[in-house]
């Protein structure tokens, strides 16, 4: 379908005048005579916007905007269209872009198009200091250093799980942002350095921090139209910060995050929802409240433990410590399940050596409800 003739099925479909047009697009009538004429081009934000509120079908949303991503050719287009592609994590769609910006005849517009090509390759990157190194002094453009940098710091959690380096990563480049004039742009940075590490954030039990990040996304409507896994990504791990003091809180904000991502149909979303799924079981078996088994095997014996049935989860624990060795979790679940004292211990100190202070709290609890419950049989014995 050319561009035309879909202007002219959503005109349709919307009952749209060019009057309605120009409100929705924020233009005149004559540009809007101009858009349909192909005189001129559509700009991407407010077009994205008018999709985003009009069609609930995801599949319809994305074929209406990949017909318009055909015909665009502007360098603010192809800049935008860039960054909204890859933050929905549409690949296919976003490899056609980069196509186009690598053969664009602006050199900004061919930088930003290698960097986001080389952004579907990220796994791949810089196992060399020197190569990353040299590419950055390469970038003319204070938006794509901060791009690759969120690259580096992700890849970084990746392989070597260095929270206190990458949240330091993070506070080192946070002033930078500041320096990106476009508000687009900046909050599209913000929210990659930040979806980047807030995982870190967390496991450095940085409590009041996440939540900071969490509250500056909290009900922002525009960040839920441009960049809505990444706020669905922030709204998970600013849930899981409240984890040891309000469960109820916990799962309101997990539960805001499914009904986003259960309007965009990729597997991206599913993944989170899937990741979002774990956590929302997790959190319930720490406060002991009822839900269905899970199908996850650690997290059935978390169930158990919850549930009091010490002989089920006892037996998942040995079984499963037959085929893999214990994570620092499932250390903990076995000191739980066991009374295991020496298990507890050695959850906690794996947890530490990890740099995740956060999830550490866990085995501590269960040795000081375990002491406690040793304080009151001493006292009904004597």
């Amino acid at each position: 379908m050319k561009l035309g003739e879909l202007l002219l099925e959503i005109s349709y479909k919307l009952q749209y005048s060019p009057e309605d047009w120009a409100k929705k697009l924020n233009v005149s009538t004559d540009e809007v005579r101009d858009y349909f004429s192909r005189k001129k081009e559509i700009p991407i934000l407010p077009f994205f916007h008018l999709i985003n509120d009009s069609y609930p079908d995801y599949e319809k949303k994305k074929d209406i905007f990949s017909v318009y991503l055909d015909t665009i050719s502007s360098s603010d287009n192809i800049l935008y269209s860039l960054e909204l592609v890859s933050q929905y994590e549409e690949n296919e769609i976003l490899q056609r872009l980069i196509d186009k910006g690598m053969k664009s005849e602006d050199p900004y517009v061919q930088e930003w198009a290698e960097m986001y090509a080389l952004s579907l390759k990220s796994e791949e990157l810089f196992n060399d200091d020197f190569l990353y190194s040299a590419k950055k002094a390469s970038l003319k453009c204070n938006e794509m250093k901060i791009f690759l940098e969120t690259m580096r710091i992700t890849q970084l959690l990746q392989k070597i799980n260095a929270h206190i380096t990458i949240d330091k990563l993070a506070d080192e480049y946070a002033p930078q942002l500041e320096k990106i004039e476009n508000p687009f742009f900046r909050s599209a940075f913000t929210m990659r350095l930040h979806t980047s590490t807030i995982n870190s954030t967390l496991r450095l039990n940085l409590i009041g921090k996440v939540r900071r990040i969490g509250e500056m996304y909290l009900n922002d409507k525009e960040t839920q139209v441009y960049f809505p896994l990444g706020y669905c990504r922030i709204l998970h791990y600013y849930a899981l910060s409240f984890l040891y003091e309000d469960p109820q809180k916990a799962l309101e904000l997990i539960d805001e995050s499914n009904a986003i991502l259960e309007t965009i149909s990729n597997n991206v979303a599913r993944f989170c929802m899937n990741e979002n799924g774990k956590s929302k079981a997790f959190i319930k078996n720490v406060w002991e409240i009822n839900q269905p088994e899970p199908d996850d095997i650690p997290e059935k014996i978390h169930y158990y433990i919850a549930k009091g049935d010490m002989k089920k989860a006892q037996a998942l624990l040995i079984d499963l410590k037959k085929v893999q060795p214990l994570t620092a979790f499932q250390d903990y679940y076995w000191g739980v399940a066991f009374s295991d004292e020496e298990a507890l211990q050695r959850s906690y100190e794996r947890f530490r050596s990890n740099g995740d202070f956060f999830f550490a709290v866990l085995p501590i609890r269960a040795l000081s409800k375990m002491s406690l419950e040793k304080l009151k049989e001493k006292k009904v014995r004597n």
